[in-house]
């Protein structure tokens, strides 16, 4: 029996092969791009982390945040130190102003008075500062000693950069103390600016004054008040505008620690007072004989 095959087709294994190679390289084609699309990105990594390139504006982008606390920090601690020194001024002219009241014998009301009205001369803001003390010394050398007063003055301080790194609410406070010297009334009293010397004692002399002191507005400047060698001055207090000439220490101040030279001149007590048409015969004696002379607050 015989068969006959037509139109019947084959494909050699070799075509097959062929096809088979073709569409393996179309897949490839096709997924060429998702390769070069990883490797274009690697390689922009790589040269990112590599180069070099406008490093130093980088690092100063991120060290500027630093840069500019250190700054607004250095600012505002001079702002506290300037306000520490306004409250230290304001302190100091209040506690002058209550020492000298006390000085008069005014009372803590009086005198608290009287430091408060100066501080708010000075710049007191009632708004950021405070009083702590006015009176006698709470600590300190002249503890409890009611002849000196003292004035503790408090303030808020304003904070802007610091705020961002802790929250606090920082103060400053300011202490001064003082007290009066010199203000007793004066047994010997030399008004004249320029004489040599304002007051002088002299030939072995010896003079005694109790509760009052000796006061000369000369501003000579080594003779505003002389004793001499062998002369004994004891007085509560001597000042002098100009310079003090005591010999061996022949002054003896019962109120001062020492004698007071180089002081600002007295207020003439006499200046509102007008001068009598005739005032009779004046004694033109300028010293005073016999030793030892005592003399009091109200000799005359």
């Amino acid at each position: 029996m015989v068969f006959e095959m037509t139109n019947v087709k084959t494909q050699t294994p070799g075509k097959i092969e062929l096809l088979s190679d073709k569409r393996n390289l179309l897949s490839v084609k096709r997924n060429l791009p998702s390769v070069k699309r990883n490797l274009g990105a690697k390689t922009l990594v790589k040269r990112f982390v590599c180069n070099d390139r406008a490093s130093i504006a980088v690092m100063f982008a991120l060290m500027l945040p630093v840069i500019l606390g250190v700054v607004g920090l250095g600012v505002e601690a001079g702002m506290w130190f300037k306000d520490r020194r306004e409250l230290q001024t304001i302190a100091d002219a209040a506690v002058i102003s209550a020492a000298i009241e006390n000085s008069y014998g005014a009372s803590n009301a009086e005198y608290t008075s009287a430091a408060t009205v100066e501080a708010n001369l000075n710049g007191f803001n009632a708004a950021t500062d405070s009083f702590t003390s006015v009176g006698t010394p709470l600590t300190g050398a002249y503890l409890g000693n009611s002849d000196y007063i003292e004035v503790v003055l408090n303030r808020n301080l304003t904070t802007i950069i610091s705020q961002v790194f802790y929250s606090f609410d920082p103060t400053t406070t300011a202490r001064a103390v003082a007290t009066t010297t010199g203000d007793k009334e004066a047994c010997v009293l030399a008004l004249s600016t320029t004489a040599r010397p304002g007051v002088k004692m002299s030939s072995n002399s010896t003079v005694n004054m109790t509760d009052c002191g000796v006061v000369s507005n000369s501003t000579q400047s080594a003779y505003s008040v002389q004793v001499c060698n062998n002369c004994n001055l004891a007085t509560d207090c001597v000042w002098a505008a100009g310079g003090i000439d005591d010999g061996l220490s022949s002054i003896t101040s019962t109120d001062c620690s020492q004698p007071i030279s180089n002081a600002n001149p007295v207020l003439d007590p006499y200046a509102s007072l007008d001068v009598p048409a005739s005032f009779g015969i004046c004694d033109s004696a300028t010293s005073m004989s016999g030793s030892p002379y005592t003399i009091s607050s109200d000799t005359t």
